[in-house]
């Protein structure tokens, strides 16, 4: 490396992790609304792909030969593999294995990454797997060029919004892009956001989700400790919205997406965050789409439908929200949230689509039942987000004590009301039957 080398890379490691993150958040927005401006094809490709290594080599520090070595397997596999029906689950298995151990060395401090490092390692997986399949279908790979373009492409290079190759494809090699109205969608996103805007600059005064740490914190009354679960863990989500939301504008400064149709830009190509879903909604499936969309669908598209195949509805979910955790990181926390979830959603599905009383009056659900399943679902969301949000053991079992578990008998209530529902159900359709047995005997 050299002296220079050393210094540069001692230098990158000496500078605060969120300052890092602010100041290629803030210049990646910047340079992205001149890819539409450069000529398209080669130049916009290098001027794309060059932003991009800047950032990934100053980011990863001294970890960057990891980026690489994956990067380099994953092609090799690709290359060895596209014509058998396995290429996209083994470079799935190799990136995602090859991030579990480098996360596992740095969890149990025998390899440490720095946080910049980590957060480079965040989209890399999802994109080699993106490609991998994609060299499947069509059976035959993708140039080095395109496939290094696409790793490169810098408005999503760490923070995301994921985005696929054929959309980067066109975006690199399309004259249309700069009709795109990117500062005017970069406007709307902001205001559509502005709740969040204001939970971020309160979050440290008021909504501080430490809080339900203090042991004075159990003194206060049970709906008390509820809401402020509720609110401490949505203004605690909101830093990432923020960073999200400079992201997905990056993106659309880029001309991604762009319909010259309609005139429009598809925000749903690469959208990170829709606050009406993810906070509002009536159900918890309903509501984590709504948040990190752009990597939900590839966690739907690639290990719920492809990679599973007929596995078992259930099992398919454990699998895919195993695979989410595995993408944060190797933090219990992670794996309990991510292992859990399946179960509440299945549990409230189950009592959610139940018949309840006065159900067919519009004024009954729109004043009494949906506001109360918002309610339920935004507690619920909150309750199985908190070892996401604390990570390791003892703090985790700290904040389900401060809301006495509730979230825990809630679960055990879907469970036994659903059950008896269904049990009840059967019983009337076996009455059914067998009455009507004893109906065709006496005729």
């Amino acid at each position: 490396m050299g002296i220079p080398g050393a210094f540069i890379v001692a230098w990158l490691q000496s500078v605060p992790a969120e300052l890092m993150f602010t100041f290629f958040l803030i210049t990646g927005l910047l340079q992205s609304f001149l890819v539409p401006h450069v000529p398209k094809g080669g130049p916009r490709c290098w001027y794309s792909s060059v932003n991009g290594l800047m950032t990934v080599v100053a980011m990863s520090t001294d970890a960057m030969h990891h980026w690489v070595a994956v990067t380099v397997l994953s092609w090799l596999t690709i290359q060895a593999t596209v014509k058998t029906p396995y290429c996209g689950r083994l470079v799935f298995v190799l990136s995602f294995g090859y991030q579990m151990v480098m996360r596992y060395l740095d969890y149990t401090g025998r390899v440490p990454l720095s946080d910049t490092a980590s957060m480079t390692m965040l989209m890399h997986p999802l994109k080699l797997v993106e490609v991998a399949f994609l060299c499947q279908d069509q059976g035959k790979p993708v140039s080095v060029a395109d496939f290094m373009n696409y790793l490169l492409f810098f408005p999503a290079s760490w923070s995301g919004p994921f985005v696929n190759y054929k959309d980067v494809h066109t975006a690199l090699h399309s004259e249309v892009t700069v009709k795109a109205k990117s500062l005017t969608y970069t406007v709307t996103r902001t205001m559509e956001t502005l709740p969040m805007l204001a939970l971020y600059f309160l979050r440290n005064i008021y909504f501080d989700v430490d809080e339900m740490l203090k042991d004075e914190f159990l003194l206060k009354p049970l709906w008390y400790r509820m809401g402020f679960c509720i609110i401490s863990t949505v203004a605690f989500r909101s830093r990432l919205i923020i960073a999200w939301l400079v992201a997905e504008c990056s993106v659309a400064a880029t001309g991604l997406g762009y319909d010259p149709n309609n005139d429009t830009i598809d925000r749903e190509l690469f959208r990170a965050y829709d606050i009406a879903v993810s906070e509002m909604g009536t159900e918890m499936k309903q509501n984590v789409r709504g948040w990190n969309c752009s990597v939900q669908k590839w966690m739907a598209t690639y290990p719920y439908k492809r990679i599973p195949g007929k596995w078992p509805k259930l099992l398919k979910r454990v699998f895919a929200m195993t695979t989410s955790a595995v993408w944060h990181g190797l933090s219990p926390g992670y794996f309990l949230t991510f292992s859990v979830f399946p179960f509440f959603q299945e549990a409230q599905e189950a009592v959610w689509k139940l018949k309840w009383p006065l159900s067919d009056n519009k004024a009954v659900n729109d004043f009494v039942y949906d506001p109360f399943k918002r309610l339920v679902t935004a507690f619920m969301m909150a309750f199985v987000g908190l070892p996401f949000v604390f990570r390791e053991w003892d703090p985790v079992l700290k904040s389900l004590r401060a809301v006495s578990w509730s979230g825990m008998y809630v679960l055990a209530s879907w469970v036994v009301l659903a059950g008896a529902v269904g049990v009840m159900k059967k019983k009337g359709k076996r009455k059914k039957r067998v009455e009507g047995e004893g109906a065709t005997k006496a005729a």
